[in-house]
């Protein structure tokens, strides 16, 4: 029997979840489907030291709308936040387990912005990353001098519905580059090779004059 289709810009069902990682994954692959994504925006602690942290809506775009309305505003600012008119929470219980709940901050039901694909949203993206073991394939053609925009083409053929673009690709490729380094910059990374070099040759006798 097949489940049936997720509403655009609905909330994740509650539920309870072994882990916060598990209950954060499974709203984020909810908001996917949904149109938009979630961030965390901030954890507090009760007097029993348990945990609970706040699921933030992420719209995707930039429109920034001012709560003051100034038509000699100089700064056009831009924001991805939704303002949505719910809260969604992650408890961690007595349990162990982790609970997704709601909470409605106004009497509105109505949504504050657009459905969303969600290749707008690096959350998403970076979730493809990781579970799709992307990272590794575009790491082992840059070893191989394999251009990016070949890499591009060959993600979108193997992995159906894949919504990476070129800026995540660039972005795997930096971070391999920094872990290569000891995450010094290009500069420090080449004089402390140098420098390595310097002292290996002093070791074994050879002169550097």
């Amino acid at each position: 029997m097949s489940s049936s289709p997720i509403e655009s810009l609905s909330l994740p069902p509650t539920g309870f979840y072994p882990s916060f990682n598990a209950l954060f994954n499974a709203a984020q692959a909810y908001a996917a489907s949904a149109g938009y994504a979630f961030t965390t925006e901030r954890s507090t602690k009760n007097r029993q030291g348990r945990v609970k942290k706040t699921l933030s809506y992420k719209k995707g775009g930039h429109d920034f709308k001012p709560k003051v309305k100034d038509i000699n505003r100089i700064r056009q600012r831009s924001t991805f936040k939704a303002d949505y008119p719910f809260l969604v929470y992650a408890k961690e219980r007595l349990t162990g387990q982790w609970e997704l709940c709601h909470s409605q901050t106004t009497t509105t039901k109505e949504y504050n912005h657009p459905l969303s694909n969600p290749q707008a949203f690096a959350e998403h993206r970076r979730r493809e990353l990781n579970a799709r073991g992307v990272s590794t394939i575009i790491i082992t053609h840059y070893i191989n001098g394999i251009p990016a925009s070949r890499t591009a083409s060959v993600l979108r053929s193997q992995l159906e519905g894949s919504i990476l673009i070129y800026r995540d690709i660039y972005n795997v490729i930096s971070k391999y580059n920094r872990e290569a380094r000891g995450a010094a910059s290009p500069a420090k990374a080449l004089i402390r090779d140098l420098e390595v070099e310097e002292a290996a040759k002093k070791i074994n006798g050879v002169s550097t004059t």
